[in-house]
């Protein structure tokens, strides 16, 4: 339970997350209602009624961040999304599709759509409490990816640059050569900004 609680109060802060459900079933309605309580949710029936929804509160709010799409149809979430896309509303540039459907012998995998805009994220019914939080949490507030520089070689004296020695750090490639008694930074890949610092 604490667990849960702390997954809905990453939802809730800075601001309650904006989510609009749609499915065919009055259970999954109230499972999904349940499950995003404290949360600003929006039900519907039917993919008509949630673009229609969808439109409504994208020009009325500050955004909208995530549908749930229950059907098993992975084309009609991927229609969703470049509806998501068509509409060009600042509200609804990060907005994300989650589409729940039910595993089948010839669907198991839930890939059969076409989406080409990474806004759809495909999950097997039934949905899990935590497991569903924990996907919001996650994709609302993405890790950012760390790279460290790697050293190069030392042949005779000379830096001899190793494969693998190059990784992106803040847009900016390093290399760092080691010697007996310095070490020296060299910025590469902008020649506009060339820093060198020695320490020695």
């Amino acid at each position: 339970m604490e667990d849960l609680e702390l997954l809905r109060s990453q939802l809730t802060h800075p601001r309650p997350v904006q989510i609009i459900i749609c499915s065919p079933s009055d259970t999954t309605l109230r499972l999904l209602e349940t499950m995003f309580t404290g949360l600003r949710v929006s039900s519907t029936r039917t993919q008509v009624e949630a673009q229609r929804w969808l439109e409504q509160f994208a020009r009325k709010v500050e955004r909208v961040d995530f549908v749930i799409l229950d059907t098993q149809s992975g084309d009609l979430a991927d229609d969703l999304a470049t509806m998501v896309d068509a509409l060009g509303l600042p509200s609804l540039v990060d907005t994300r599709i989650i589409h729940i459907y039910t595993p089948t012998k010839g669907n198991s995998s839930g890939t059969s759509g076409r989406d080409s805009s990474q806004k759809v994220l495909r999950l097997t019914k039934p949905p899990r409490t935590f497991k569903m939080l924990q996907t919001l949490v996650q994709l609302r507030n993405p890790s950012p990816q760390v790279t460290v520089p790697v050293p190069e070689r030392v042949v005779k004296g000379k830096p001899v640059e190793d494969p693998n020695s190059k990784r992106n750090l803040a847009g900016m490639k390093i290399l760092i050569a080691e010697g007996n008694n310095s070490v020296d930074f060299h910025s590469v890949g902008r020649h506009d900004n060339p820093h060198r610092f020695l320490f020695r």
